[in-house]
């Protein structure tokens, strides 16, 4: 299941935001595992859907962002997305988790996305 997956990784004041564009295969899969670990506090993730309709994913898409022991750190939130709609988890607000410690490897994981369909999956850590 590899996809194609461009990994942008800066640093904005305190703030690291981890930005994977993703690219599914035939299969309507893409991955990422990062080679270094993420180490901090995630307060904010954004999932968005290309905006193309050529491009767009299908619609309950998964997309899931694993530590190194397989535990999802979006908490399930990024599960049956719109392919239409911009997702964003702020962590600790009404409804979403309490922001969550990472000391790890991160791996993206994409499914049930269509035939070369793609997005993008932004972390925000401090």
């Amino acid at each position: 299941m590899a996809g194609t997956v461009v990994l942008t990784d800066k640093k904005i004041g305190t703030m690291r935001k981890v930005t994977f564009d993703w690219l599914s295969t035939s299969s309507g899969a893409a991955s990422y595992t990062m080679v270094s670990p993420v180490r901090g506090i995630m307060y904010r993730q954004v999932l968005i859907p290309d905006s193309s309709t050529a491009t767009a994913p299908s619609t309950d898409y998964d997309v899931t962002v694993l530590d190194a022991d397989g535990v999802d750190v979006l908490h399930g939130a990024g599960i049956a997305q719109s392919n239409t709609t911009i997702t964003d988890i702020v962590l600790g607000s009404s409804g979403y988790y309490a922001p969550t410690a990472v000391e790890d490897i991160i791996i993206l994981s994409v499914t049930d996305a269509g035939n070369a369909k793609g997005g993008k999956v932004i972390l925000y850590i401090r």
